[in-house]
């Protein structure tokens, strides 16, 4: 019994000598004795699982360890150092506090080391930067503490891109990202970004990192911190394509696949951030032609089929703008495309890459008639435009990381971009109305929980409305002349046939005229919106009613003008009314520009629909609008 008693009383006093040793006073006090890499884990562990980190900053714990960091004789006690202060102010640590805050002893940490480090960087950067450990210590520490206007910080991380050590090059863009994100949270609370020399060399060194993932998405960060003009004065506001030149133009000439890849990603990014970047195009031959050449030089490494991806990326954000798409086509590059395509005839299997030339290629053609009708005679257009489709459904659901979602999210936009612009035209319907599998694909494609995108939801709308109209369908267009743009349909239709009398010579000029189909394509089509699944909802007017969530003003007007195509067949109208489109029409005909699409539209499914099938908020719903179209002239 005695024996036991001593036993425990050696434990008391060996685990009571440990707790006293453990003590933050005692732990910052063994810093400047032998034990100083073993106090460093120690302190670690006070930190991560003993919660003290409070403590240990009212004991004056930052200074301390920075001091330790830049008198060690040993890199690995400055690297420990260095960790210590990482625990101390990452945003990781456990601590109770509100969404979108800081634990309190993160930002007192922070705050104390931002004050303590002043002047003390670039000597810092000197004792670390020929050991890996110390290096990746720092960088994730500047990370958490420094600004983007801090040029000793930019130059530390800059120095750790440089490293040959992959390790390195990780933490400082990791260090990066953070600092852009940290300051993208911040909103309008934060101060307007501008760039710099510094950040210039920063974003060039990080261009010859390998770890394209981890680059692509510090260049999506910096590119969308300088394009954010919200609140931005006007000296301060940048010239986002003569910077993203000034900083990629290099890469982008360079004939080492890794540099041209990583220039192309970072052209992606920049033309993400910012559509208007795309002038970049008009000022430099550099963009397009890497394009060019990565697209229709042949191999397989790992790094050239990146380039290709990141080519046509470019392409697909690009394309939308007339001058670049005539450059393009200039340049060759609607060969450059076809040639791209008979990889299937040699046997090479179809990529993502392949879908995303689809959707470039579709845009293109829309561009005028000559390059319409090239590209529907060298390829089954349509089979091309089905492939497309079938490969962005397939990413849409197997997409995982961010970057795989937001490419197949700009895929299936440009894809639909694409038909709305070739959709206006009657030959393209005529091909489209004989492939059915490719009318299939399309409505596939378009979720209703995808349509809550404004972009999405306005080139699905307008899509619809082109597939719908007839060349007798007249649209009307402002003039300037307030005389004509407030005539009504019948004055109008007057005032045409007036101009139809007059000499040829005499009539006013007609731009942008195109031939939409005759009326029984038209009514073809109508039939296709309106097909249902079994006894249930037509799926195409279902998610057309779902585009007016959040959309435009320009989509309500489309979804307004479609459903009152929609309407004009009498045996149709009950379809439409049991895909959600009354309800839709009551919401658009409040929207003044919608209004009288959207009350034809109503007054004719209410006419041909018995009152009992309705809800009974729908039918008191239609009372005002019904009464306040008394004075219309229209035909219902």
């Amino acid at each position: 019994v005695q024996h036991a008693r001593r036993l425990r009383e050696e434990i008391s006093m060996q685990k009571s000598q440990r707790d006293d040793q453990s003590l933050p006073s005692q732990l910052l006090e063994r810093l400047n004795s032998d034990e100083a890499l073993d106090a460093c884990d120690q302190i670690r562990r006070a930190i991560l699982e003993r919660h003290q980190a409070l403590a240990l900053l009212k004991l004056d714990a930052v200074p301390k360890l920075l001091a330790l960091a830049l008198k060690a004789a040993q890199q690995e006690l400055r690297k420990a150092a260095l960790q210590c202060l990482c625990n101390m102010t990452s945003a990781t640590l456990a601590e109770d506090c509100p969404p979108g805050m800081l634990p309190a002893a993160v930002e007192i940490a922070r705050k104390q080391l931002r004050q303590q480090m002043a002047g003390k960087l670039l000597e810092l950067r000197q004792l670390c930067q020929d050991h890996a450990g110390s290096m990746i210590q720092l960088a994730h520490l500047l990370g958490h503490c420094q600004e983007l206007e801090d040029e000793d910080a930019l130059e530390v991380l800059r120095t750790a891109l440089d490293s040959p050590e992959e390790s390195v090059q990780r933490a400082a863009l990791v260090a990066l990202h953070g600092i852009c994100d940290a300051r993208r949270l911040l909103g309008s609370k934060g101060a307007a970004v501008v760039p710099s020399r510094c950040l210039q060399k920063c974003l060039e060194s990080a261009l010859h990192s390998p770890l394209q993932d981890l680059l692509q998405g510090l260049l999506a960060e910096v590119f969308a911190l300088l394009a954010d003009d919200e609140d931005r004065p006007e000296q301060m506001k940048v010239d986002l394509a003569h910077f993203g030149l000034l900083v990629l133009e290099p890469f982008l000439q360079s004939e080492d696949q890794l540099l041209q890849s990583n220039g192309l990603a970072g052209l992606t990014s920049l033309l993400a951030a910012k559509s208007k970047a795309a002038q970049l195009l008009q000022q430099s031959q550099a963009p397009l032609t890497a394009m060019l050449r990565a697209l229709s030089s042949p191999g397989t490494e790992p790094w050239h089929c990146k380039a290709q991806n990141h080519a046509a990326e470019c392409l697909l954000l690009a394309v939308s703008d007339a001058s670049t798409r005539q450059r393009w086509i200039e340049g060759g590059g609607i060969d450059v495309i076809l040639n791209a395509f008979s990889n299937l005839e040699k046997g090479k299997e179809r990529n993502f890459v392949d879908a995303k030339l689809v959707a470039v290629l579709a845009i293109l053609a829309a561009h005028n008639k000559e390059v319409r009708d090239e590209v529907f005679d060298r390829v089954d257009f349509m089979m091309e435009l089905r492939y497309a489709l079938e490969v962005a459904q397939s990413r849409v659901a197997t997409a995982t990381s961010s970057e795989d979602k937001r490419q197949a999210k700009r895929l299936c936009s440009g894809l639909f971009e694409s038909f709305a612009c070739l959709s206006i035209h009657g030959e393209f319907k005529e091909l489209l109305i004989s492939s059915k599998k490719t009318l299939a694909a399309l409505q596939a494609l378009a979720k209703e929980e995808d349509l809550g995108d404004a972009g999405l939801s306005f080139f699905f709308a307008m899509l619809i409305y082109n597939l719908c109209r007839s060349r007798d369908d007249k649209m009307r267009r402002k003039t300037g002349n307030p005389m004509i743009d407030e005539l009504g349909s019948d004055d109008l239709k007057a005032l045409e046939e007036f101009y139809e009398r007059m000499p040829p010579e005499a009539r006013p000029a007609v731009n942008g005229e195109v031939d939409a189909g005759d009326a029984q394509l038209a009514a073809k089509m109508r039939s296709w919106c309106l097909q249902r699944e079994g006894s249930g909802a037509s799926p195409v007017v279902s998610k057309l009613c779902r585009c007016i969530q959040g959309s435009s003003v320009q989509c309500k007007v489309l979804v307004a003008e479609s459903l009152r195509f929609l309407c004009q067949d009498q045996s149709q109208r009950k379809f439409v009314a049991a895909s959600h489109g009354l309800r839709a029409l009551l919401v658009l005909e409040k929207e003044p520009k919608a209004t009288e699409a959207a009350r034809q539209a109503l007054a004719q499914i209410l006419i041909s629909t018995n009152p009992a099938s309705l809800q009974y908020q729908e039918q008191l719903d239609s009372v005002r609008p019904l009464l306040e179209m008394f004075s219309s002239s229209n035909e219902l």
